[in-house]
């Protein structure tokens, strides 16, 4: 710094040299403010160099940020083309899955379609060669409609037969419940001559009775309601019940209950239906009715039940 001062004040000094002389103390004090002055721009000029130097600074710093945030979008710019790449690639791969799919499933549409074109085709067929049963069919029902009504009184006559014949049956099928039913008090009186306060050796008697009792109640379920004697019949039924109960003895009411896996009995069969919700199960029919006395089982049960599909 000391060494461009002097020079300074040399190059200043030059001119002095040709000027005219003056007063050396003039000349020391113009010296120094021109000393001064060189000094202050140095001052500037350092100042400005500074400044450009912080700049250039920054300026680096801002480039090295630069690279290190393009060299980071570069590592993702390759991870992310590499994972397109991936997803192309699978994406290609379900294409050509699908497209195989789509052209096996094309191809055993068509077979369906042909084979069901082939069944119209032999419904059609099948249809002609019946048509002419059909219609053979209908010209020997018109022809008998047409003897039935030539000979109406004689038909008259079948029908009252038929009709005396069902209310026969009818009275037939009456009869045999009450007989059952005269049987099954036979039954409970001999069964009833066991003392009361002691438990029966025996519960055959009692069993038999029950059984008959779930099979005469299994076929009233079939009977129409119209039926002459029906009302009666049930309540025939419900008196032998509740004479068994008086003796200690009952029979729980299982038909129409759901089933489940911890009940104490025996499926004899199962049926699907679709009546029921999927997977459930109901009790539909007693085969074999659960008998307790007082409380304790002494005989299981033998259903049948319905599963929902």
């Amino acid at each position: 710094m000391k060494r461009i001062e002097l020079v300074l004040i040399l190059l200043l000094a030059v001119p002095c040299l040709h000027a005219k002389k003056i007063d050396p103390r003039e000349e020391i004090t113009l010296l120094k403010q021109q000393v001064k002055q060189m000094q202050e721009l140095l001052e500037s000029q350092q100042k400005k160099q500074q400044k450009n130097e912080q700049e250039i600074e920054s300026v680096k710093n801002n480039v090295e940020n630069l690279r290190a945030v393009l060299t980071r979008q570069g590592i993702d710019a390759q991870k992310n083309t590499k994972k397109q790449q991936q997803e192309v690639a699978e994406l290609s791969q379900k294409m050509s899955a699908t497209t195989v799919e789509i052209e096996q499933n094309h191809t055993e549409t068509t077979k369906k379609i042909t084979q069901q074109e082939n069944k119209v085709e032999s419904l059609r067929n099948t249809g002609k060669k019946y048509a002419f049963f059909v219609w053979a069919l209908l010209l020997g029902l018109v022809g008998t409609v047409i003897l039935a009504l030539l000979k109406n009184k004689k038909l008259n006559v079948i029908i009252q037969q038929l009709k005396m014949q069902i209310q026969k049956n009818k009275d037939d099928i009456n009869l045999f419940f009450q007989e059952q039913i005269s049987l099954c008090h036979q039954l409970l009186d001999n069964n009833a001559k066991t003392p009361s306060n002691t438990q029966p050796d025996d519960f055959s008697l009692a069993l038999k009775v029950a059984d008959e009792i779930t099979l005469m109640e299994r076929n009233v379920s079939h009977m129409d309601s119209s039926v002459k004697g029906f009302k009666q019949l049930k309540r025939s039924i419900e008196t032998l019940k509740d004479k068994l109960n008086s003796q200690g003895y009952e029979i729980p009411e299982l038909l129409g209950k759901k089933f489940n896996s911890g009940m104490k009995l025996t499926v004899v069969s199962s049926f699907p239906t679709d009546t029921l919700a999927h997977g459930e199960e109901v009790i539909s029919k007693i085969i074999k009715p659960q008998v307790n006395y007082q409380g304790k089982m002494i005989q299981s049960a033998q259903v049948e039940v319905s599963i929902g599909e």
